[in-house]
């Protein structure tokens, strides 16, 4: 598996908002978001999927490009959230790539749990 084998989305989670901003009601400050990183195996169909949440604060500019509240949809805000997210160092592409090495983890695990009842000396 590579990592271009692997379809990334965002989902918006939930919103903060702040009820009135001088002439705008209801203007959105922060978003809580997840990236999900899904893989299907090509050989056996199964699915891994694997999430990072994640907030991003708005700085709001009250432009011409300003959209009512009960406007947005959620590519507005996931392209609200890559737009910020891409002014910094850890930016969306740093976070796929922490999502992929979550979701390689689940594919090929490292580390495994073993319980009580798998242990050798416990009797079946």
């Amino acid at each position: 598996m590579t990592i271009n084998d692997v379809e990334f989305s965002i989902k918006i989670q939930r919103l903060q908002v702040n009820p009135n901003n001088g002439s705008r009601e209801n203007v959105v400050t922060r978003v809580h978001w997840q990236m999900v990183a899904k893989y299907v195996d090509p050989v056996t169909g199964q699915e891994h999927i694997a999430t990072y949440d994640d907030t991003t604060t708005l700085k709001f500019v009250d432009a011409a490009g300003y959209i009512p509240f009960e406007n947005l949809s959620e590519t507005d805000l996931i392209r609200w959230v890559e737009d910020r997210e891409n002014q910094r160092t850890r930016n969306i592409e740093w976070r796929k790539q922490n999502v992929f090495k979550l979701l390689q983890e689940k594919v090929t695990p490292t580390n495994i749990t073993i319980d009580e009842t798998s242990l050798p000396w416990i009797q079946q």
